[in-house]
């Protein structure tokens, strides 16, 4: 008498269960990429150098103690975001600009608003979207209070510029104590399109 021989299944009794959940794992990764293919086909912008932006005015915003120097119309606006940003590096003495308020302070901040005052003199009729500063330093938070005082300096020395703009404030962490104190800035101007 001739007995059979099991051969073993891989996949144990459930295959059947196997390639469902296959089956399914494809299918939600088809969807996905479907709609990440709409999303980018809608938001591509026309120019590779700009990203373009449309700004309404909030109806439900509640006014502001503070009096603004800018202006939204009632109308909505189309504006664009240069890919490519406007560098500077401002010098700051640490020590002094995190320090206790005072003379010394006063006169390293007048110091900062001179070098600001500088290089945005040509672009004072333009707006920031998005301004980045990174504070140098070998001690991370030290970056951060650093990069905080020169984006409060900017809003301070020229509103107009930045009152509207996304101010964020970074750190770039460097061992060597020659480059603490300097300050990277990265701004984002606003273009109008038609």
């Amino acid at each position: 008498m001739k007995t059979k021989t099991r051969v073993s299944d891989p996949y144990g009794d459930n295959a059947n269960l196997t390639i469902l959940w296959i089956a399914t794992l494809l299918l939600c990764l088809a969807v996905l990429l479907l709609l990440f293919s709409r999303v980018s086909r809608q938001t591509t912008p026309t120019s590779p150098a700009l990203l373009a932006v449309t700004v309404a005015p909030n109806p439900t915003r509640a006014p502001s103690s503070a009096p603004s120097s800018t202006r939204i119309s009632s109308t909505s606006s189309t504006f664009a975001i240069a890919r490519e940003p406007f560098t500077a590096v401002l010098e700051t003495d640490a020590d002094v600009l995190l320090g206790p308020d005072g003379m010394q302070k006063d006169a390293e901040r007048n110091r900062i608003k001179q070098q600001i005052r500088d290089m945005f003199r040509s672009y004072s009729s333009q707006q920031a979207g998005i301004v980045l500063a990174f504070g140098v330093s070998p001690e991370p938070s030290e970056g951060n209070k650093l990069a905080a005082e020169v984006n409060q300096l900017l809003l301070e020395e020229s509103p107009e510029v930045f009152g509207l703009a996304a101010l964020r404030n970074f750190h770039t962490i460097n061992a060597d104590r020659s480059e603490r104190g300097k300050v990277e800035i990265e701004v984002h101007f606003l273009l109008r399109t038609p």
